[in-house]
């Protein structure tokens, strides 16, 4: 099995808000899970509440998005996984992932198997907020009563990366100089000069020691590659690698 992230699973899920069938049911999640044929048939013009808690699994899973999807959420594995909401309730009983209360994460069914979708957040009330698809045809965020719900199936989740803890930078700040981005927009592998030797020591700033074999060299190689992706995480920028303008800002506001 590869990796799903009930992060990334929510992530995709929340963007999706708002997403409105094309008519007579029919959506974008039955049309990409078709094309790699990962139901039992075309799921294209019906209820999709289903079809939608697939997709996002589907769209959060590597490196075998298919395979990892299925395993995740107990399906069958042979083109043969059924789509209906009981269907994928029975799943998750035949695994004994089946529960009465829930868990952030846990995909619900309501009381007679008629909806699903995703529990994105449980209140002290004996409420759960959702995220859920075909909700008045619409991807929609609700809140429902634990008590009107049949249960809850629990997918199988990558445990989540710990958050690293960003170092305290020195009280003055950075008081350093930006590096010009070239005019390709963004520092990459094999750039070299006064603006490598900016962006290095904004690193070492931002990240004692991140540079320990050559340091503030004026050379980008796998060192100072590796050292911006770690500050970028710790900047809470996209982790790529790449220093340009979205990593500037990030780096900035760091500062601040």
């Amino acid at each position: 099995m590869g990796d799903v992230y009930w992060s990334d699973v929510k992530r995709i899920a929340n963007k999706e808000i708002g997403y409105t069938e094309e008519g007579n049911n029919w959506t974008k999640y039955a049309r990409d899970l078709d094309a790699i044929h990962y139901f039992n048939g075309n799921k294209q013009n019906v209820a999709w509440c289903a079809t939608f808690t697939s997709w996002c699994i589907w769209k959060a899973s590597s490196p075998d998005p298919k395979g990892t999807a299925l395993a995740a959420q107990y399906q069958p594995k042979s083109d043969n996984c059924g789509c209906g909401v009981k269907f994928n309730a029975q799943y998750y009983k035949n695994k004994k992932k089946f529960y009465s209360k829930p868990e952030e994460g846990d995909v619900f069914f309501t009381d007679g198997y008629g909806h699903t979708g995703f529990v994105s957040q449980v209140n002290s009330n004996g409420t759960f907020k959702t995220i859920e698809g075909n909700h008045n045809n619409k991807v929609a965020s609700v809140t429902r009563r634990i008590s009107d719900m049949e249960g809850f199936g629990r997918p199988w989740y990558t445990a989540e990366k710990p958050t690293p803890t960003p170092p305290t930078p020195t009280p003055s700040g950075y008081t350093g100089a930006f590096p010009k981005r070239p005019a390709r927009g963004y520092f990459q592998r094999g750039d070299k000069g006064a603006e490598v030797v900016k962006l290095q020591k904004l690193l070492l700033w931002t990240l004692p020691n991140c540079l320990p074999k050559y340091g503030a060299d004026g050379d980008i190689g796998s060192e100072t590659l590796s050292a911006v992706k770690k500050c970028q995480a710790i900047w809470g920028t996209k982790v790529d690698g790449f220093y340009g303008a979205n990593s500037e800002k990030a780096a900035k506001e760091y500062k601040k």
